[in-house]
């Protein structure tokens, strides 16, 4: 009986918080704030890539970074991390053995996968090679630039060059 009633008053105040949270700035921004006795810590929820028209960011954004004393990000994006990152990517994302997509996706499926390619400049050599995931990051990646957006004005990005 107790369970019960602690479960109950737990969904009610899920609830409450989902009501009361959108008429605040902060969650309108995905920005939260906690606020402790001796700091405050902002974490941001960030957007990897934004177009010029997506400037400048909300001023809810830049309060918090001017508020900051320190800046973290999820993912060193500069120097010798992401060169790494990249390499890892590369390493991972392609088979290294006689393995093609085609052996281990259903054929309509590759056939829908090998007319994206083409429609967006995948070769059939190149996309045959790649694990099904590193398929969709390259297609995600070109539609994402062919829509105007960038990595370079993402909101971390953004951050990054001014910490």
């Amino acid at each position: 009986m107790p369970f019960k009633f602690y479960r109950q008053l737990f969904i009610l105040a899920v609830i409450g918080v989902f009501i009361y949270a959108p008429s605040q700035s902060w969650a309108a921004s995905f920005l939260w704030k906690a606020k402790g006795t001796t700091n405050t810590v902002y974490i941001m929820g960030s957007i990897h890539a934004l177009s010029e028209r997506d400037f400048p960011l909300s001023q809810t954004y830049e309060n918090a970074y001017m508020d900051a004393e320190k800046v973290i990000l999820e993912v060193n994006l500069q120097g010798a991390q992401m060169a790494e990152l990249a390499k890892k990517v590369q390493e991972l994302g392609f088979y290294n053995d006689s393995t093609r997509l085609e052996d281990v996706i259903p054929p309509q499926k590759f056939e829908e996968l090998y007319q994206d390619g083409l429609k967006h400049g995948i070769s059939l050599k190149l996309m045959n090679r790649m694990e099904p995931w590193m398929v969709s990051l390259s297609l995600a990646q070109i539609l994402l630039v062919q829509s105007g957006l960038s990595a370079e004005l993402g909101v971390d990005q953004h951050f990054e060059k001014r910490a």
